[in-house]
């Protein structure tokens, strides 16, 4: 039966954004991205949860920077503008048992997204990535230290965020200290973080 289950790791965004939601008295619709239209899209803004599971996060990710693709080795994350093509990747080999030791959760803020409206799309290759992206946005202090570190005037401008997060006993660890790109008038340069990890931040103008 279509939409009967759901990945752990998207209900549990799906459960922390609508509290941060319910917290600031936002008011919102919880529904399938198979049940959603582009139409839908169109009419407000959205948060969409997952990559591999969401159609509308890998149909509308065509198009940006960084975005998710499938691979017989494994699913994982591009840079589309890497040269030459595929020399940037992050990569989630595949395991029989599902599981993983590391994960890269990509968090897009979409001020002008194809569909209109802004857009945020919280996602992982796998759940744990996924998983991670919901604790951070849904963190102040945590999603603070993000946008700390970003350029001012960001608001009005398209932003991604790849981070990197170790799984253990199937759990995501913390996703906050990371290496971080930032736009720069010449495009993106890189911006030190507090370790090994990546971030990367966009302009519409890239996309």
């Amino acid at each position: 039966m279509a939409n009967q289950y759901v990945g752990f790791g998207d209900m549990v965004v799906a459960t922390e954004v609508a509290s941060m939601l319910g917290s600031r008295s936002k008011d919102y619709v919880m529904r399938m991205a198979s049940s959603i239209s582009f139409a839908d899209l169109r009419q407000s803004p959205a948060v969409l949860i997952g990559a591999m599971t969401n159609r509308w996060t890998m149909e509308l990710g065509q198009n940006w920077r960084f975005r998710f693709d499938r691979k017989e080795t494994g699913n994982l994350i591009e840079d589309s503008r890497a040269k030459p093509p595929g020399s940037r990747v992050w990569a989630v080999p595949r395991r029989e048992d599902g599981g993983a030791q590391i994960d890269y959760p990509l968090i897009s803020r979409l001020a002008h997204s194809s569909a209109g409206p802004p857009l945020v799309v919280a996602a992982g290759i796998k759940q744990f990535g996924t998983e991670a992206a919901g604790h951070l946005l849904s963190d102040p202090g945590r999603l603070e230290e993000v946008l700390s570190q970003i350029p001012a005037g960001w608001e009005s401008k398209n932003l991604q965020v790849v981070l990197r997060v170790q799984v253990i006993a199937n759990t995501p660890g913390d996703a906050r200290n990371r290496r971080l790109g930032i736009p720069g008038r010449r495009g993106f340069v890189e911006g030190a973080g507090k370790s090994t990890g990546r971030r990367s931040a966009g302009e519409p103008s890239n996309w």
